[in-house]
């Protein structure tokens, strides 16, 4: 009776075991799941655009920042990549006013906004991710991009550049 006791409370023991080894695993294979989720990758891009009108801009910013908005840990990624279809300097300009605009007139706080130039890839591009603080973040986070020739636009330049510096919102 004894040893008949002892091997059903040894299965007992076993099966316990068990779940609790396979608890541990799922657990962690939820968490690296969670974790994987979490990471900022160029094949989860919140919103990518090139040269558009600055209206149109603004509603993609006006999205962009109501995510970091809501995501009370996130930081809000603008990268901008300098293209032939650009002048030089109009990347960086057209970071700048989108920074400025996601700050001044949405109202994100402006620690929480950060904008990398992240290159040249051929053809102007802004892409905007919002990320948590503690994900870190590649860079270039779209590149690297191999064998292209760097050149800009060289017409219309100082317009350019005074155009986009005069952009406001209301």
């Amino acid at each position: 009776m004894k040893l008949q006791f002892l091997v059903a409370t040894m299965r007992v023991v076993k099966l316990i075991i068990a779940a609790l080894c396979m608890a541990i695993v799922f657990e962690s294979d939820a968490s690296r799941a969670e974790a994987l989720h979490n990471y900022a990758t160029p094949d989860r891009l919140f919103d990518e655009y090139g040269r558009i009108r600055w209206e149109d801009e603004q509603a993609r910013l006006d999205n962009f920042a109501i995510q970091v908005t809501n995501e009370s840990d996130s930081i809000g990624y603008i990268f901008v990549y300098d293209g032939e279809n650009v002048c030089v300097g109009e990347a960086q300009a057209r970071a700048v006013r989108a920074k400025n605009y996601i700050v001044e007139h949405r109202g994100v706080p402006w620690n929480r906004v950060i904008w990398r130039h992240d290159g040249y890839a051929g053809e102007f591009r802004i892409v905007l991710q919002p990320a948590s603080r503690s994900i870190p973040i590649p860079y270039p986070f779209m590149g690297p991009f191999k064998n292209v020739l760097t050149r800009h636009v060289t017409k219309n330049c100082k317009a350019r550049l005074a155009q986009i510096k005069r952009s406001k919102w209301n």
